[in-house]
């Protein structure tokens, strides 16, 4: 049976399948460095062999065919040692690949071996309970045998019985035929008197000498009457002990036809095993083939996206490039600004900074705005200071003042129809020259906390909300700098 174990298990010469192919790596790495070694070897004697001062002749021409042999060989040898280098490398592959099939190996001779534990144990009881069936059976012969002898005798018995039976008959017989015969003579003899009685007495003295071995007769039939009563009583125990041997020797018999089947039961599961790990083995490879097409995808995604994302930004470098070119437009004059020489879209609220040989308009932001997947938030910058100039009239203090914008429901969750009437006033101020003597616009830092599956809610709040009424700043790294109204 262990032999039987260690060959399901795959050992070969007592070591396991990954043992044998940890050995054969060693010996093909071995081999291979055996190889490198001869290889130098030789061509290090074919190299030098010409050129040995003591026994090479004068230079003549043959020594430059010898040097373009040498350098031949010294090729070769690259050669060969950057195929030896590849054949390490790929040793070093098959030693990797061979170590985790090691480990995996090992994990299934675990499992073996804790079946083939279990097979042990099951042998054991098997073997138990043969050992225990032997013993019950030479029980068995035994009392079959003292069975035989018990009937033996007891047929002897009844053969001694049945004899006695014949010769207590005849003397019963005897008896009779005696008493008959002593009736008759003494009615014949009664009217001979004395003569007669002392036959009578005669007559008595010998029917009493017949009553005694009658009387032994009829003890001896009771004794062995006795006897084959309790042969009888020792033959049904016998009988009952042979019931009960056969009984238990039928229990062993099931046990033992229960642990066959129990083994076969774990050999089909062993299979079933086997065939499962397999299958996972199988269902392994798959995945990771999935697995690699599903990295390169992502890869490609990863890729598109990362392109999108600098295309998106270069359009919106352009856009802001854009506005600030025609926000830095220069006014020709003092006093009135036209829409035509302030360019589209200015801000309305402004700090002119210095841009190289000119200055330029940068907008200053009249407040923050967050969009989440259901509303929206207003945060407070304060009110601006500074005023414009080129002739324009008011501060933007008291023009935020006037617009209404310390009062704006700041912190608090707002739906699209409210955020949307405060920044139509706002764009409706600018619009109508509320502000400057030309059209501006109000400028305003926007955060976007929508989640991924609502970034069609934030497409159209950018495009059909925000954009409408002001002029937009998506802000991407900063974190959100105000905090929300209980």
């Amino acid at each position: 049976m262990r032999q039987g174990g260690g060959y399901r298990r795959g050992a070969v010469a007592g070591l396991s399948l990954g043992e044998v192919f940890i050995l054969l790596s060693f010996v093909l790495v071995l081999a291979v460095l055996l190889i490198d070694d001869e290889t130098q070897r030789e061509a290090q004697q074919r190299h030098l062999a010409p050129l040995d001062a003591n026994a090479a002749p004068p230079p003549d021409p043959n020594k430059i065919q010898t040097l373009s042999e040498a350098e031949s060989l010294r090729s070769e040898l690259e050669l060969a040692r950057e195929h030896i280098r590849t054949l390490r490398q790929a040793s070093v592959t098959t030693v990797e690949r061979l170590a985790h099939a090691e480990a995996e190996m090992s994990k299934l001779s675990e499992e073996l071996a804790a079946k083939e534990a279990e097979l042990e144990r099951l042998g054991e009881r098997l073997r138990e309970a043969e050992t225990e069936t032997a013993s019950l059976a030479d029980e068995l012969s035994a009392e079959k045998s003292s069975r035989q002898l018990a009937e033996e005798k007891t047929a002897e018995i009844t053969a001694q019985l049945q004899e006695l039976n014949i010769a207590f008959l005849q003397a019963e017989e005897n008896i009779s035929a005696l008493e008959s015969r002593v009736h008759d003579e003494i009615e014949r003899r009664s009217e001979a008197g004395a003569d007669a009685a002392l036959r009578l007495n005669e007559s008595d003295g010998l029917a009493s000498s017949l009553e005694s071995p009658l009387a032994n007769a009829q003890a001896d039939r009771d004794r062995l009457a006795e006897e084959l009563v309790a042969t009888e009583s020792e033959l049904e125990q016998v009988t009952r002990e042979k019931f009960d041997l056969a009984e238990q020797l039928s229990a062993e018999e099931t046990i033992r036809q229960r642990a066959e089947e129990d083994i076969a039961e774990l050999l089909r599961n062993l299979q079933e095993l086997i065939a499962e790990l397999q299958r996972n083995q199988e269902r392994l490879a798959q995945t990771e083939e999935t697995i690699s097409n599903l990295e390169d995808d992502l890869r490609r995604e990863t890729e598109l996206r990362r392109q999108a994302e600098a295309n998106a930004e270069t359009e919106r470098a352009r856009a802001d490039i854009e506005a600030a070119a025609r926000a830095e437009a220069e006014e020709s004059a003092r006093g009135s600004v036209s829409k035509e020489e302030k360019g589209e879209n200015p801000p309305c609220w402004y700090v002119r900074v210095e841009d190289g040989q000119s200055t330029r308009e940068k907008a200053i932001y009249a407040l923050d705005i967050r969009v989440t997947d259901n509303f929206m938030m207003f945060g407070d910058l304060g009110l601006p200071s500074g005023k414009p100039d080129r002739g324009e009239q008011g501060d933007f203090t008291s023009e935020a003042t006037a617009l209404g914008l310390p009062n704006l429901p700041y912190g608090e969750q707002l739906g699209d129809a409210e955020a949307s009437r405060h920044l139509e006033k706002l764009f409706n101020a600018g619009e109508d020259m509320r502000v400057r003597s030309y059209p501006c616009t109000f400028f305003a830092r926007v955060w976007d906390h929508t989640s991924t599956d609502s970034k069609a809610r934030w497409q159209s709040i950018w495009e059909g909300v925000i954009g409408q009424y002001v002029q937009p700043y998506r802000v991407k790294e900063d974190p959100w700098p105000h905090a929300s109204r209980p």
